[in-house]
């Protein structure tokens, strides 16, 4: 059996110039990448145990979904028996790969398990590797590897800062994706580029079709005048023997805090405030697991930085979400935060609404403890609506000892103490599954300083203060829309009305939205949509709405509009949808809420019988295929999410058409009035989250 082939050639030196020669492309992805190995040996002269015996067990933090991948490289097909012997998709992505690098040749096999955005950062800060290799990867590494891995005695090397981009041209070499990883004083650019067999093709002829796309890539480097790195080790030996002796914690400091963890890579400005590790360039939520919404933001950023500084603590990490950096110092002396602590949280308010008209944000008190069924309830629609506007929610919270906050959904649980706390919270996400509602908690003044909640307990450590919200309406996903693409398979609608926009799946690996829209530009099978949308936002408009497109057959074409999903498959459960296309659904339900507004059709989802009766609306390929009784195909698949879909579809059309800007006209001071009732003196929580109290 033939195997897909990478091929790599790194630059060392001279990047910068290497990047300009290349455009500047706009980077894909930002990420830090950890790389786990054996305690005992490096602290036995720091020798790279995992290494030496071909295993690399890597783990990649940042944008899009976290990822842990275990790897065997070089690897013997006589190693890969059992399962291990063909690669798969599903339950999670296996590989066997040739991996060439010069005149380097090797067969590499790996396990790659995916993960919810920001959910393994806490685990490799804690050395709890045991939650970032499924047992399926480490089932993988004991068939294959013939050694046994103590998972107990890994400890992380890292961060590299890595930044990748996808689908460039280098000369007349198509689809070369590009990596640079930085750490300590090696600075690397890895160029790579991929060859999959033919079909019939034979071993020889296969190699030799590799070998000259090898011979390509390097040519079309040395035009541009890059030199290649000489070195003999690979990149990711050179690596990890730099973290080994650079000037990181020493291996017996392992497991790293939180903080040591997420402030280990995180660039300064000019004048000394940090900014984002990884910064966002995709809206608001990050890919979670299913019914998840969790807001970006820098984790480092958390810890308050005085005992009494937990307001401006939580306030920073709002507009830190949003991509504004200002200094905890500021916000403490425009709040109005004193060595006690900040009064009330309608203070919070009024700096907000300074900084940031445009989030609306309103103060809520509960003094009923605990509160009324009422009051819940619009605790819940307040968070709710603020995190999906993209704007975090400010909780001030009284946790007696009875009543400490808890870790739920596998999260740890705060390490609150000192009797009853008197503590400002930012409150960055919820999971609304019924029955197991929670909150995202970013928590200034506790180890692990983030974790879910349950949202039945969030309630009772309200009252008898209040909370900040941001009343603007929902954001809409950012993505961006490229015509750059046409393909030629089109027709006339002949006057007949669109009554539909579909949705599709590729049943293909397509690994981007341009990579699906080159293939539809240029196909034996003459297949088109209108649309192809990946989970990074990129959009790409390949026939103009106004003409049909080749999507379901017809009568069916001149009828729709077609948005296919680069590189999703029909077969897909409902959590692969969510860990692989959430921000993709996002944006496609925008998308079909925008072109059903300018085509007159409802803006909502309607069955396949409500299609077959003629009704307008949004709709999938099975839909379709019902209502015409044309066709074969029934993707989306029965593990798409309508739910969810119906949701986004829902809230971008309560959205109007065109919004205008929000004005920024000073606050009133009367709209932040202190609750009723007197100052009852300090706190008798523990000191460094004391506050004065205002009841």
């Amino acid at each position: 059996m033939l195997h897909p082939i990478e091929i790599k050639a790194n630059i060392e030196g001279g990047v910068g110039q290497a990047l300009a020669a290349l455009a500047d492309p706009v980077p894909a992805t930002k990420r830090q990448i950890w790389f786990a190995e054996d305690r005992g040996g490096l602290q036995a002269g720091g020798q790279l145990k995992m290494l030496s015996h071909g295993i690399i067990l890597r783990i990649r933090i940042g944008e899009g979904p976290d990822d842990s991948t275990a790897k065997l490289r070089p690897v013997d097909k006589e190693q890969l028996t059992k399962q291990w012997s063909k690669p798969f998709q599903e339950p999670f992505k296996y590989r066997i790969e040739g991996d060439w690098s010069g005149d380097r040749h090797a067969l590499a096999a790996s396990a790659q398990t995916s993960h919810p955005q920001g959910s393994l950062a806490e685990s490799v800060g804690a050395g709890r590797f045991d939650q970032v290799f499924t047992p399926e990867q480490r089932q993988f590494v004991r068939d294959c590897a013939h050694i046994g891995v103590d998972i107990n005695q890994l400890v992380g090397l890292g961060p590299i800062a890595s930044t990748q981009w996808e689908d460039l041209q280098i000369g007349g070499v198509d689809d070369v994706n590009a990596e640079r990883w930085t750490v300590a004083d090696l600075d690397f650019l890895e160029l790579s580029i991929r060859v999959t067999p033919k079909k019939d093709e034979s071993a020889k002829k296969y190699r030799v079709r590799a070998e000259r796309a090898q011979k390509g890539l390097l040519a079309a480097i040395a035009d541009l005048g890059l030199q290649l790195s000489s070195h003999a080790e690979n990149t990711t030996q050179r690596f990890l023997a730099a973290l080994v002796t650079s000037d990181a914690p020493a291996p017996d400091s392992i497991p790293l805090t939180w903080d040591a963890l997420t402030r280990a890579s995180i660039p300064l400005t000019s004048d000394g405030l940090a900014q984002d590790a990884i910064p966002m360039t995709r809206d608001a939520v990050a890919r979670a697991a299913a019914g998840e919404k969790v807001l970006p933001y820098d984790h480092s950023i958390v810890p308050q930085e005085t005992g009494y500084w937990c307001g401006p603590a939580a306030a920073q990490v709002v507009l830190n979400s949003r991509g504004i950096h200002v200094a905890e110092s500021d916000l403490a002396r425009s709040i109005g935060t004193h060595t006690g602590g900040t009064d009330y949280v309608g203070l919070i308010e009024r700096d907000l609404d300074r900084r940031v008209p445009q989030a609306g944000y309103v103060s809520v008190y509960l003094p009923n403890d605990p509160p009324t069924s009422a009051q819940r309830d619009r605790l819940w629609r307040d968070l709710v609506r603020g995190i999906d506007a993209g704007w975090g929610m400010i909780m001030n919270w009284v946790a007696p000892p009875s009543n400490y906050p808890r870790g739920v959904k596998g999260s740890i649980s705060p390490r609150y103490g000192g009797g009853t706390v008197y503590h400002y919270v930012a409150a960055m996400g919820y999971d609304n599954t019924p029955g197991a509602r929670a909150v995202w908690i970013a928590d200034s003044g506790f180890w692990p300083f983030g974790y879910w909640c349950g949202f039945n307990q969030v309630a009772t450590l309200i009252p008898p203060k209040g909370y900040t919200y941001s009343d603007a309406a929902p954001a809409p996903p950012l993505f961006d829309e490229s015509t750059e693409i046409r393909s030629p398979y089109r027709g006339s609608r002949r006057g007949t009305d669109v009554l539909w926009f579909v949705l599709h799946t590729e049943d293909g690996n397509s690994p981007s939205a341009r990579h699906l829209a080159r293939y539809l530009s240029n196909n034996e099978k003459q297949v088109s949509y209108h649309y192809t949308v990946d989970n990074d936002g990129h959009v790409y408009n390949i026939v103009d709405t106004k003409f049909y497109a080749n999507s379901v057959l017809q009568p069916g074409n001149s009828k729709s509009i077609n948005l296919a999903f680069a590189g999703s498959w029909a077969s897909w459960s409902r959590q692969t949808w969510f860990d692989r296309m959430q921000h993709g659904i996002d944006v496609a339900a925008y998308i079909a809420v925008r072109d059903a507004r300018r085509y007159g059709l409802q803006t909502r989802v309607i069955s396949p019988e409500e299609a077959r009766n003629g009704m307008t609306g949004i709709t999938d390929h099975n839909g379709v295929r019902i209502a015409t009784g044309v066709g074969t195909h029934t993707d989306v698949g029965a593990g798409f999410d309508w739910d969810y879909f119906r949701q986004k579809v829902s809230q971008y059309a309560a959205m109007a058409p065109a919004e205008p800007a929000l004005g920024s006209e000073a606050p009133q001071p009367d709209r932040y009035p202190a609750p009723t009732g007197s100052c009852s003196g300090q706190s008798d929580g523990p000191a460094e989250l004391g506050e004065s109290h205002c009841q």
